[in-house]
């Protein structure tokens, strides 16, 4: 699980690069770093604003099992 929130807060920090960069994100909004299954797939889901289950899957690194948990937990 160290391998996904090394990835995890490597998304996070480039994420909130961006939104800084796209000037959609002040410093009292920036959020807390990812260390879940369940947020990093949020973030993947919020940057695409809409997302597949197929798109997730392309970019997150995750187990297939962890990936069916997270998508579960945001049913």
């Amino acid at each position: 699980m160290n391998h996904h929130r090394i990835e995890a807060n490597l998304l996070d920090h480039a994420f909130t690069k961006y939104l800084r960069s796209s000037k959609k994100l002040d410093e009292e909004t920036i959020p807390k770093s990812i260390t879940s299954g369940k947020g990093f797939i949020l973030r993947i889901i919020y940057r695409h604003g809409t997302c597949t289950i197929k798109e997730i899957l392309q970019e997150v690194a995750l187990s297939p099992s962890a990936t069916t948990t997270a998508l579960n937990h945001l049913e």
